[in-house]
């Protein structure tokens, strides 16, 4: 299979004996037009994938980006060269996203070069650039060929008009994209490629031309949003040429590429990696190796983003870039917190419906007072979150040992279900390898919160003295560990037999 790609690589290059060279000379510190990190490791690779949109060839209403920065290269016919707009090889004037995206991850980063291989093409459908059509194979050779110099990060998507057309590629675009997600990633063997997927232009004009826009922008979304390691980027507001209804304007073109930036450094937790520096700055105490943030609320520890929030609990933290903090309870949903500058230690607390990427809808914000009950790690607080109430008086011990062990069941169901998804898609024959994935790390996930869930319980157990039910709670806690962690050999198991059938394909 492997031989037969190339030779097809090879027949449509034309010149692939020039760019072998290119890429092989790459390993040296220069190209003489460009530098190469001597650290591959600092070479952030990214294939830039779709339509014209992605080219930019239509979307010149201002000027082009004339700036440079010796830490943004794109590949060209001639190798890798400093990156200026165009970033394409197809247009000599053409603004796309691309260069804004580079901006602003070396910006983030300043221990990083971008390098950008465009591998767009105007007015193609999404087969043309899937398995088994020459453009495919072109894109993973450069992949590959990439890789010997750089590492490759992830894939920038902009795609769908073309396929807006027509009902029968409208009605099939979202399996089409999440089987192109998961061949590339299957033939790079890197499950965890990030995908970044951009929205059309928020025209309705179109839709007479192109009526199944509808269709194939709710299947960029749905992909976007939902299959593992991707993201969706919202074109919500963003300018985009009036005369042809299709196309973003310049200026419109680079808040995409500021837009593809910012989900690329969210499925990475490159904020949340920040936004922890950010935390450990307000650190006001450590118990037990705990540290208590008051910015947030939260008790955490090596395991960060995995905190004790308290008020809601055991939560997954996330950070976007401007330091909103998201917290995700598979008890009780998703909230948002936000830092009250008129009060000292105090935050508001907000339910997120996050239905709609593009439109959440936040509920009713709650005050905290992150003085009231500082406590410690250890201390067991009753939420009382569904009425968003303060904390209830009288609750017992055996009540709120209870309760933890409601919790450390419904996690044994999460991983038991997780197990049985991946079983089912295995068995029957109709799964992705991506999302294969994504059940085998939800199983551990939840094995995860099982092991802190317990551990608060035996040490809230032996804080009051409650030997018999001390006892009881660790006979029961590790009972539900100790299966957890054979489905999770088994979901393991499960994926790497099905991975060895899908690369001996």
């Amino acid at each position: 299979m492997k031989s037969i790609a190339v030779r097809r690589i090879k027949a449509s290059l034309g010149i692939v004996f020039v760019i072998c060279s290119l890429f092989q000379s790459s390993v040296a510190k220069t190209t003489g037009v460009a530098s190469i990190p001597e650290d591959k490791s600092n070479f952030h690779i990214f294939l830039l994938m779709g339509q014209s949109n992605m080219e930019g060839g239509s979307s010149v209403d201002g000027e082009m980006d004339t700036d440079t920065n010796s830490r943004i290269l794109k590949l060209n016919k001639s190798g890798w060269v400093v990156a200026k707009d165009p970033i394409t090889n197809n247009y000599d004037v053409a603004v796309g996203p691309g260069f804004e995206f580079a901006k602003k991850l070396v910006a983030e980063n300043p221990d990083i070069t971008v390098g950008l291989i465009p591998m767009a093409e105007g007015g193609k459908n999404i087969f043309y650039f899937s398995k088994p059509n020459d453009k495919y194979f072109d894109t993973l050779y450069y992949a590959q060929e990439a890789r010997k110099i750089g590492v490759l990060k992830g894939v920038l998507w902009h795609q769908g008009e073309h396929d807006s057309f027509n009902v029968y590629d409208a009605q099939s675009y979202e399996k089409d994209l999440k089987a192109l997600v998961d061949q590339i990633r299957i033939d790079l063997q890197d499950a965890y490629l990030p995908f970044i997927i951009g929205g059309l232009t928020e025209s309705k004009y179109e839709l007479s031309k192109a009526p199944y826009r509808r269709d194939v922008g709710a299947a960029l979304k749905t992909v976007g949003s939902e299959f593992p390691q991707c993201a969706y980027v919202s074109s919500l507001s963003v300018p985009f040429i009036e005369a042809d209804q299709i196309h973003f304007t310049s200026d419109g073109q680079r808040e995409m590429g500021r837009r593809y930036a910012d989900a690329y450094l969210t499925i990475t937790s490159f904020w949340t990696e920040k936004g922890k520096i950010w935390l450990d700055e307000s650190v006001t105490e450590e118990v037990d190796g705990w540290k208590f943030s008051p910015e947030l609320g939260a008790y955490y520890d090596e395991f960060f983003p995995i905190i004790k929030h308290k008020q809601l609990g055991w939560l997954k933290v996330s950070i976007d870039s401007g330091n909103v903090i998201h917290l995700d309870s598979p008890f009780l949903g998703k909230y948002r917190v936000k830092k009250d500058d008129g009060f000292d230690h105090a935050i508001y607390i907000q339910s997120e419906d996050l239905t709609d990427p593009e439109n959440p809808v936040l509920g009713v914000a709650i005050y905290v007072d992150l003085m009231r009950e500082p406590g410690n790690p250890y201390t067991f607080y009753d939420h009382a979150v569904d009425a968003f109430i303060d904390r209830l008086p009288g609750m017992t011990v055996i009540e709120d040992t209870w309760d933890l062990n409601r919790m450390v069941e419904a996690e044994f169901r999460q991983a038991q279900w997780a197990e049985q998804y991946l079983r089912n898609e295995i068995a029957a024959d109709d799964y992705y390898w991506s999302q294969m994935r994504r059940f085998v790390d939800d199983v551990v996930y939840h094995r995860n919160y099982t092991n802190y869930i317990g551990w608060e319980g035996y040490h809230y157990s032996n804080d009051n003295e409650t030997g018999n039910l001390r006892a009881f709670w660790m006979d029961k806690f590790l009972e539900r560990l100790y299966k957890i962690d054979i489905f999770v050999g088994q979901a393991q198991d499960e994926y790497q037999n099905a991975t060895n059938v899908l690369l001996n394909q």
